[in-house]
């Protein structure tokens, strides 16, 4: 989608290596930061492959869907996911009444994020960081305002929910029609991106 809504990278297979001699030359000549960029970007592709495998093999699986049944009592029709990374000082989704939902539908997503230190876990947990999913109620007599950049949550407020990432997290959550959801700016001061395998 267009920056100003949403910003974040999506796996969408390996990559294709060079073609040509010179083209794998090239590559094979970059310079010591681009060699470190390489390295940054193949564990990431590394951690792309991994997830896409999760959602190919365990998500898009009728034993998945059985289970979701059995457990929630409702009827998986169709499966559209995909796997996000949303890298820290760059990444968000912004709520938009381009995103409202006309029919009910169940949000499945398993979020890894590094919380192996206690700082970092809070960080996430508390959302000050980013990177929490949140849910709101659209306000359709505001439909023309566009992008909903800004929300409150209090405690008498129940039109948001907030579900904070957590590594190794599995979360469901029933949408309703008219709800808007969104990724919340994953800060710079994250120890780290969040990866998630949505669906």
């Amino acid at each position: 989608g267009p920056p100003h809504k949403q910003r974040y990278l999506r796996y969408l297979g390996p990559t294709k290596q060079p073609t040509t001699a010179a083209a794998a030359a090239a590559a094979a000549n970059g310079n010591a930061a681009a060699n470190g960029n390489a390295a940054a970007d193949g564990s990431a592709a590394a951690a792309g492959g991994l997830l896409a495998a999760v959602q190919r093999d365990l998500f898009e699986s009728g034993a998945f869907a059985r289970l979701l049944k059995s457990m929630l009592d409702v009827e998986i029709l169709k499966f559209a996911g995909e796997v996000r990374r949303f890298r820290a000082g760059l990444d968000y989704t912004v709520a938009h009444y381009g995103i409202i939902t006309s029919s009910p539908r169940l949000d499945c997503v398993l979020t890894f994020v590094d919380d192996t230190s206690p700082a970092a876990a809070e960080g996430w947990q508390v959302g000050d960081v980013g990177g929490f999913e949140a849910y709101i109620l659209a306000d359709e007599e505001e439909e023309t305002a566009g992008a909903a950049a800004v929300y409150r949550q209090d405690n008498n407020d129940s039109g948001v929910i907030n579900v904070p990432a957590a590594s190794n997290s599995l979360n469901l959550l029933m949408r309703d029609a008219g709800l808007m959801k969104f990724v919340k700016y994953v800060g710079a001061a994250a120890p780290g991106s969040r990866y998630a395998v949505c669906g």
